[in-house]
């Protein structure tokens, strides 16, 4: 059984530049720079010592992936730690979303081995390993919590990332700059010479290509795993794949 990843995503960038300070009990005049009299204390998402620790941790001939339990969650939250990475900016104001809190949803009792408990007490119990939940409802945030995640850690987003890639498909599509009817090798023509040769942009979008490549993360032999091998995501050796 898979394991159910709950996923969201926070990425930090942290700058401070401190021009210059003046105390003065006037009005400020133009130009100067204000400073807050204490900063809140920023705290890393993991020392140095837990972070080699975790890395040394990390399986040797499989992916990190395979491992559980505490060890998953901290792998989850710090690949920006174990793998090179990049930010992406965003280049525009960010569209806030509305919130009508719905407290029958944090009162609402669901059933463990300890009897009912309350959703939100759950979420927060030895029971859950819940990093990050978001419950939307017409639009708007009913429920949010974040029992063990920081607001300045990178969670990995999984699958979640196919809904944003459709997302921008579609404004992409709505601008005539993409037909989602074509094939995809039309737009990515080296996947002329690969399986997913003639199928549509709109099959990929509805993960329906067909494409016989079984998902299997432990085994090493599968098309899965081989693929994640060639991206460097997987445990990989002089006779693995170099490109996807």
């Amino acid at each position: 059984m898979k394991s159910i990843r709950l996923i969201t995503y926070y990425c930090l960038s942290l700058a401070l530049l401190v021009a210059g300070c003046t105390t003065t009990e006037q009005a400020p005049g133009p130009g100067t720079v204000l400073v807050a009299d204490e900063l809140e204390r920023f705290e890393s998402a993991a020392t140095v010592d837990e972070v080699r620790h975790q890395i040394e941790k990390l399986p040797k001939n499989t992916s990190w992936w395979t491992v559980n339990g505490q060890d998953m969650a901290w792998n989850n939250k710090n690949l920006n730690r174990i793998f090179p990475t990049v930010n992406v900016y965003r280049a525009g104001p960010v569209r806030e979303l509305e919130r009508h809190p719905m407290s029958e949803i944090a009162d609402h009792e669901v059933d463990t081995p300890n009897g009912k408990v309350r959703f939100a007490d759950f979420l927060k119990s030895d029971l859950s390993t819940c990093m990050g939940v978001v419950i939307m409802h017409r639009g708007k945030v009913v429920f949010e919590d974040y029992p063990r995640m920081e607001p300045y850690e990178r969670p990995i987003f999984w699958s979640v990332t196919k809904v944003l890639v459709s997302a921008v498909v579609s404004i992409l599509e709505h601008r005539g700059q993409v037909e989602i009817d074509k094939s995809i090798d039309t737009y990515i023509p080296e996947l002329s010479q690969s399986s997913y040769a003639g199928i549509t942009v709109r099959n990929i979008l509805d993960m329906a290509t067909g494409v016989d490549c079984s998902e299997e993360y432990y085994d090493t032999t599968s098309c899965y795993y081989r693929l994640m091998e060639t991206t460097g995501e997987a445990h990989w050796d002089d006779g693995s794949a170099d490109n996807p």
